[in-house]
């Protein structure tokens, strides 16, 4: 629904302004934020910052970074998937062929992953989040229009829901039992913990209606490739569940090597493929299939099944799509397709095979790091494909699809140099603009800005601050939207030239820094008695990255010149990789800074660098200290951009230091206060009144060598005498200022 823009009365503006005046709205400056170039291979897109605009359609930094190759003609429709098993943002994700996203929605990291997205037969989308496990559904408005669960207490597997056309709903369902195995096996655990799967068809009022047990027809022992003696046995693993086209269930079975097809009123086996209890003779197939995933009937073709066979078993190691006709009476399987990657490919985990209505097939081919899909023709040639890395999915497929948003979805960034906004009324084309909402209070209705893209940068806002929007969109006609989503955000803002690392003293013992350890390596830390960061490491493993510290959220704008600092000492000399870097493969090393040497002696260090590489909104300062044993102590570590000088000419570098007498003086408010560095320094500029309170701090960070010229405004003070000083490390000097009024 849309609402045509109403005039707020006077009262109301009179109110909104005043408060808005309180907040030190008014000075809110609205920019753009750094424009560049797509993160996609046909640079349709534009970067802003890290967040990316494609085609209209603005996705936030974590948001997948896809790769597209179209070589011919696909099948209609629109590509589906949730990521899982992801180091980027949990996401499900409605796409165009080009990339273009037409929905996506974002949960947080720890519902570890969004998966099993898709269009049920009933015409509604639905995706599994875990913690707790449940499935959610959506209607065309992409509005949530169900939570769907198993009943009887037992977990909603993530593998499968389907919603069918009479109302039923059938889920795989998880629950884990206690056993001893002891009995059961020689060597086997006395307390194991076993995952059973279950089938539950709810009917529509989610009556059980029909609930069929693992335990009741498959045998532990038959999953020959699962060590019995765990202390967590999950021998069945069902991964599919489909109905066949006489109403009976398929179900594939990962962990049995095996396909099933079920009698749906009784819940007898018709017939097993695959696994130790085959039935079938292999026509024109020599390996069989082995962990497979995903195993569905072909539509309008009795007895053919689809499946990706992931291939964990086969030698050497690859996995494919393959195709079988299956003759029930005879117990016949006949492969009559399949397809291989040339060269092959191996996915050990997860997959499906989507056999589309013009003929042509899609395919997943997911790990845990990355996630490679291609679309087939009836030919085998992939007319299709596309890669995204950091983040995977248990499906992907192809729907046709058409959705509209009802109001704009809303995300929102912090980032040090102000916030990002993020909107889109997706699937909406007659959107003329956004109106965009802010306060320091819920339920915003302060207009702040518009925009025409969809994403906005705001800085000046007010600092150390809990900030709340919301956005609304406008048609041609001056229609309005209903509100999206409110975001909270809190406002953390570092200006050039203060140190962008928290807690970089160490003044808050360890908050704000992660010590890592990998391949074997052990170290301990603390903050010792000189409020040190203290590394002891008692085995630093075989690479420097084997024991690290680091701390993420770093900053890093493309051109921009930065100084990183720290001082580090160790009990025997040695050396480190201290480096700001890429927060994900391939870790870039923005700086380029090689190793640095320690010795029993604190030491100073200092590299300054120009950021030569695009924006980096999250990148992070990481020191590498494994290899060797012993001590590393590490304080005062710093990383700011560098201000350059206020003097037009760069090539003009002041002899000596100079602090200049203030100009205009006596002044009323203000007055212009210059001083000059001959080198690079870390500066100081503060003002006190006669009594040596300190009034404010004018100047703080790194500057280049050069001429500079700061303003200090007195309104709000009384007349007077007041004194400023510039403080560096090698020079220090004051002078007073009469402030008349």
């Amino acid at each position: 629904m849309m609402k045509a823009v109403q005039e707020k009365s006077i009262d109301s503006k009179v109110k909104k302004s005043i408060h808005a005046v309180t907040i030190v709205f008014l000075t809110l400056a609205v920019s753009i934020l750094y424009a560049g170039t797509s993160h996609t291979d046909n640079s349709r897109g534009k970067t802003v910052g890290q967040v990316t605009t494609i085609n209209g359609v603005t996705v936030p930094s974590d948001f997948p970074k896809i790769v597209i190759h179209q070589n011919g003609p696909t099948a209609p429709g629109k590509i589906f998937f949730g990521s899982t098993f992801t180091n980027a943002g949990n996401y499900i994700v409605i796409m165009e062929n080009d990339g273009t996203p037409y929905f996506y929605r974002r949960y947080p990291l720890e519902n570890n992953g969004s998966g099993e997205f898709k269009l049920q037969p009933t015409d509604a989308l639905t995706f599994h989040l875990y913690r707790p496990h449940r499935y959610i559904a959506l209607d065309h408005n992409y509005l949530e229009t169900d939570t769907l669960t198993c009943q009887n207490g037992y977990t909603a597997d993530a593998h499968e829901l389907l919603l069918l056309a009479n109302g039923h709903s059938l889920f795989i369902c998880q629950d884990s039992t206690k056993k001893d195995m002891s009995q059961i096996i020689p060597g086997g655990s006395k307390n194991a913990t076993v995952v059973e799967n279950y089938i539950q068809e709810l009917d529509e009022n989610n009556n059980v209606c029909l609930e069929w047990y693992s335990y009741e027809h498959f045998n532990m022992e038959d999953a020959n490739n699962i060590d019995l003696r765990s202390s967590m046995i999950d021998y069945v693993h069902m991964n599919s569940i489909a109905v066949d086209y006489d109403d009976n269930l398929i179900i594939s079975s990962r962990h049995l090597n095996e396909i099933t097809k079920i009698d749906r009123k009784t819940g007898e086996m018709i017939w097993r493929l695959g696994g130790i209890h085959n039935q079938f003779i292999f026509i024109d197939e020599s390996i069989g299939f082995s962990y497979q995933h995903d195993a569905r009937p072909v539509p309008g073709k009795p007895n053919y099944y689809t499946l990706f066979d992931n291939g964990n078993y086969l030698h050497p190691l690859f996995s494919r799509a393959v195709e079988y006709k299956i003759d029930p009476i005879n117990k016949t399987a006949q492969k009559v397709w399949e397809f291989r990657h040339d060269p092959d490919r191996y996915s050990y985990m997860m997959g499906n095979v989507q056999r589309l209505p013009n003929g042509n097939t899609f395919i997943n081919w997911p790990d845990s790091q990355s996630l490679w899909a291609c679309e087939v023709d009836s030919n085998n040639e992939i007319v299709y494909e596309f890669e995204i890395s950091n983040t995977s999915a248990n499906r992907v497929r192809r729907f046709e699809w058409e959705g509209m948003s009802l109001t704009p979805y809303l995300i929102a960034e912090s980032y040090h140099t102000g916030i990002i906004l993020i909107f889109n009324k997706f699937g909406d084309n007659s959107v003329d603009h956004y109106n965009i909402y802010g306060d320091t209070q819920t339920n915003p209705e302060i207009l702040v800005t518009t925009s025409r893209e969809t994403y906005v940068f705001l800085s000046g806002l007010q600092n150390r601050t809990d900030w709340y929007f919301q956005v609304t969109a406008v048609d041609p006609y001056g229609n309005e939207s209903g509100y999206s989503n409110e975001e909270q955000v809190y406002t953390s803002f570092i200006d050039p030239g203060q140190n962008m690392i928290s807690n970089g003293d160490f003044s808050s013992g360890k908050i704000g820094w992660s010590l890592i350890k990998q391949s074997g390596a052990s170290a301990t830390s603390s903050i010792d008695d000189l409020g040190q960061y203290h590394i002891l490491i008692s085995n630093g493993g075989t690479n420097l990255w084997d024991v690290q510290l680091l701390q993420e959220n770093i900053e890093l704008i493309s051109g921009r010149t930065y100084l990183f600092e720290f001082d580090a000492y160790c009990d025997h000399s040695r050396f480190i990789e201290a480096k700001i870097e890429k927060n994900s493969e391939p870790n870039t090393n923005y700086g380029q800074i090689g190793s640095s040497s320690l010795s029993t002696q604190k030491q100073h260090f200092e590299y300054e660098f120009t950021m030569s590489y695009s924006n980096d909104l999250n990148a992070r300062v990481v020191f590498n200290c494994g290899q060797s044993d012993g001590n590393v102590y590490l304080d005062n570590v710093s990383f700011q951009e560098i201000i350059e000088s206020n003097v037009s000419d760069s090539k003009f570098i002041p002899i000596k230091f100079k602090l200049n007498h203030n100009h205009p003086n006596p002044f009323n408010p203000s007055t212009e206060i210059a001083f000059e560095l001959p080198k690079n320094e870390k500066v100081i500029l503060k003002v006190y009144d006669l009594l040596g309170r300190e009034i404010k701090t004018l100047v703080n960070g790194y500057r280049k060598a050069g001429s500079y010229r700061v303003t200090f405004d007195g309104s709000n003070l009384p007349s007077g005498v007041y004194i400023y000083r510039l403080q560096t490390y090698s020079f220090s000097q004051m002078h007073k200022m009469i402030l008349i009024k």
